[in-house]
């Protein structure tokens, strides 16, 4: 009889290990902050580009402008816009300076592009997707949420390749703002 019993623990045991294992790494239970994982192709966005912006501290003017001109900009694919930060040359980590960001949204071609408008490339890369609900203004807290946590309890570590952040459908609701906060993976 105790056979039998140690034999059925050892299966469950086994089982619940393999369950573990089989179950897709996605949002844990403890996770404050869900999240996916997804694969992008390389897209273009069109929009105003502010240098240095985690030193200039200039984000809400540059959106305030972006959103008098967007429909403007001719060949959009939807509606949804893009915050993308990435690295110029002239980055310097010390000082934060070269640190950039588009505001833009996703177009098909870059023909006729707007007089004060820049084009800017977002490489292909695998994402872990976070969703940040609520205002922009606590945008902060989730990237150190991410950074800070996330990526330091897990394995996978940040891409050196555009991080951008994607306000579509999901934006636009007044009960509950989703922003997705899409930061590129080493795989």
């Amino acid at each position: 009889m105790k056979r039998i019993f140690l034999f059925g623990l050892l299966v469950m045991m086994a089982a619940w290990v393999w369950a573990e294992k089989a179950v897709p790494e996605t949002t844990k239970e403890a996770d404050p902050i869900k999240y996916r994982f997804e694969k992008r192709d390389i897209f273009i966005v069109v929009g105003l580009e502010v240098q240095d912006f985690m030193v200039n501290n200039n984000l809400m003017d540059v959106w305030q402008k972006f959103l008098e001109l967007e429909e403007s900009i001719p060949n959009t694919v939807s509606k949804d816009q893009f915050g993308v930060s990435f690295v110029s040359v002239e980055y310097d980590p010390k000082t934060m300076k070269g640190y950039n960001y588009i505001v833009g949204r996703e177009v098909s071609t870059t023909e006729k592009i707007p007089d004060g408008m820049q084009v800017h490339k977002v490489d292909a890369a695998s994402y872990v997707v976070f969703d940040h609900h609520g205002p922009v203004d606590a945008i902060p807290k989730t990237y150190d949420y991410i950074y800070g946590t996330w990526m330091q309890e897990t394995k996978h570590k940040p891409a050196e390749t555009d991080t951008f952040e994607l306000y579509g459908e999901r934006f636009d609701t007044p009960d509950d703002p989703v922003v997705e906060i899409w930061v590129p993976i080493v795989k």
